[in-house]
C-alpha cells in the first residue's frame, strides 16, 4: 500500500494555519483533517475554568480537544488506500509519479506538536507565528462560538500560546514561518517541500 505523507501546520491563532492548509488541499492530492472539529462539547467535563473568567471555558489548552477520537481519524485515513481518502478529483501534480504515490494527508490546528504521538506521526512540520499585537489585530476581526470575554486573549490565548511555542522550540524538525508574511510565501515554500518529499 502506498504511503501517506502527513504534513503537520500548527501555530499561533490568527496566523493563517488554516487558509495554508485549504489552499494546500485545493492543489494537492491530499486529504485534510483540521483540530477545529474535534472540540469537546461545551458541557463537557474535559474543560477546565479559563483564569479571569465567569463561567467560561479555557479553550486554549489540549485538554479541551479530543485528541483520542482525532488520533483515531488520522490512524485511519493513514492506514487506507490513498484513493480512498484523497480529494475528489484529485489535482493533478506535474511530477513522474503515480497518483496513487503521492496522497498527503494535511493537518492543521493551534496544539499539534505538543501531542507526542502526533509530533512522531509528522514527515513535515510547520508552525506559524506572530506578534502580540498583530495576533489581537487579527482575533478581533473574527467570530468565535462562544464568543471570548473581555480578558479572554490576555488571560488565556496568549499566555497558552506561549507556553506551545516554548514547547515546540526545544523539539527538532519544525520549519517556523512568520506569520506577517505573505499567505503566497509560505504556501510556496510548504508546497515546494511537499512536491520535492512525495
Amino acid at each position: 500500500m502506498a504511503r501517506w505523507l502527513v504534513v503537520g501546520i500548527s501555530g499561533v491563532t490568527g496566523g493563517g494555519k488554516s487558509s495554508l492548509a485549504n489552499r494546500l488541499h485545493r492543489n494537492i492530492p491530499s486529504h485534510h483533517i483540521t483540530q477545529d472539529n474535534y472540540f469537546y462539547p461545551r458541557d463537557s467535563s474535559h474543560h477546565i475554568p479559563a483564569p479571569g473568567c465567569t463561567n467560561y471555558h479555557n479553550w486554549d489548552v489540549i485538554t479541551c480537544i479530543d485528541m483520542e477520537r482525532m488520533m483515531k481519524d488520522i490512524k485511519t485515513v493513514i492506514g487506507s488506500s490513498p484513493l480512498q481518502y484523497m480529494n475528489s478529483p484529485p489535482p493533478p501534480l506535474d511530477i513522474n509519479k503515480p497518483l496513487s504515490s503521492t496522497a498527503v494527508l494535511i493537518v492543521d490546528g493551534f496544539l499539534l506538536f505538543t501531542h507526542k504521538e502526533l509530533w512522531e506521526l509528522c514527515d513535515l512540520r510547520y508552525f506559524l507565528t506572530l506578534p502580540k499585537e498583530v495576533c489581537w489585530e487579527r482575533r478581533q476581526c473574527r467570530q468565535y462560538d462562544p464568543p471570548d470575554p473581555a480578558g479572554y486573549f490576555d488571560l488565556c490565548v496568549w499566555p497558552e500560546y506561549e507556553r506551545h511555542l516554548d514547547c515546540v522550540q526545544k523539539l527538532d524538525g519544525i520549519t517556523f514561518l512568520e506569520g506577517v508574511k505573505s499567505l503566497d510565501h509560505s504556501y510556496k515554500l510548504i508546497y515546494d517541500e511537499i512536491i520535492l518529499t512525495i
